[in-house]
């Protein structure tokens, strides 16, 4: 939000959810430059080029819709993927948000056959965007090359209320917001005030959530619901489920963490690797440390020569 302040400041008319769909400066540019369909794909390329001799990973977006936090991943990544992102429907006004992770799994599917027509995938998810993951395995493990699970929740029936009240706190808060954009004066700032005390039960600042700034609610609202309403099944996938110390140490909302770990191996009778990964939850693709432990995964697991493409493009 404070990237599009800054270049409103510069002259540039840009709305936030131009800056969320459009993850690169290029893309940014080319967004502003020329009018976008509205019926664009989902699938956004987050490496400087799509290069066709190396594999594809797909990086499934976390809560929010954007996948924005996957771009440093994608630069650690280069020579050794073309990293796609796979950003929600409802990132734009004209968009409904989907519900229901099933409904979710398969429309990504579809999207992501748009970008690669055949051939297994490698697919990474963090957070929601995990959850999104097991369930496109689930759906169809045949497609999937490697799946990469970034501390997906644990969700049931035991975890249901949970979810149902921040579902509400979500769809308060677009309520408010959409009405605030028809007020004035005394009305708006009312209305702004009880918008921000809201703001900590979704785990933002205040200064964050204002009248004049978008943000995806609606978005937020349907994959909350989405997750209260999950029941996953099981996967033959192979996958590697990364948790971090935000599970281990009990520190987040998550169940206990060996309640954590049966539930997720419980979905993979095949087995699931797992990989414990240092810093916390809202780190794991960000920090320098848990970028590597991602990386060195990923590249482990990369088919082909990599290694001499990747070299190749560090001497150009």
């Amino acid at each position: 939000m404070r990237v599009v302040s800054r270049l409103r400041d510069a002259g540039l008319g840009v709305a936030l959810q131009q800056f969320v769909r459009h993850p690169t400066v290029a893309q940014l540019a080319a967004a502003l430059d020329v009018p976008q369909a509205a019926s664009a794909g989902l699938v956004v390329l987050l490496s400087s080029v799509a290069d066709p001799e190396l594999p594809v990973l797909f990086c499934v977006h976390p809560g929010g819709g954007s996948t924005h936090p996957y771009r440093a991943l994608a630069r650690c990544l280069a020579g050794r993927f073309t990293v796609y992102g796979v950003q929600a429907p409802g990132l734009n006004a004209d968009e409904v948000p989907l519900v229901g992770f099933e409904s979710i799994a398969d429309r990504y599917w579809r999207e992501i056959r748009r970008v690669r027509p055949a051939g297994p995938c490698t697919i990474l998810g963090w957070s929601t965007g995990a959850v999104i993951a097991h369930a496109m395995g689930v759906q169809a493990p045949e497609e999937v090359a490697g799946l990469y699970l970034l501390e997906p929740a644990v969700t049931g029936d035991d975890q249901q209320d949970r979810f149902q009240r921040h579902a509400e706190v979500y769809s308060r808060v677009n309520e408010l917001w959409r009405r605030g954009q028809d007020e004035h004066g005394a009305e708006r700032a009312a209305t702004e005030r009880e918008l921000r005390r809201l703001a900590p039960e979704m785990n933002l600042d205040e200064d964050l959530v204002t009248l004049d700034e978008w943000l995806p609610f609606a978005v937020l609202e349907a994959e909350v619901r989405s997750l209260a309403a999950y029941r996953p099944g099981r996967s033959a996938a192979r996958a590697t489920l990364f948790v971090s110390d935000t599970v281990r140490d009990g520190s987040g909302d998550e169940v206990p963490e060996a309640q954590y770990l049966a539930h997720w191996r419980g979905l993979y009778p095949a087995g699931l690797a797992q990989r414990a990964m240092p810093g916390r939850h809202m780190e794991m693709v960000r920090g320098d440390e848990q970028l590597d432990a991602v990386v060195s995964v990923l590249r482990a697991a990369a088919p082909g020569d990599g290694a001499a493409r990747e070299q190749e493009l560090l001497q150009v």
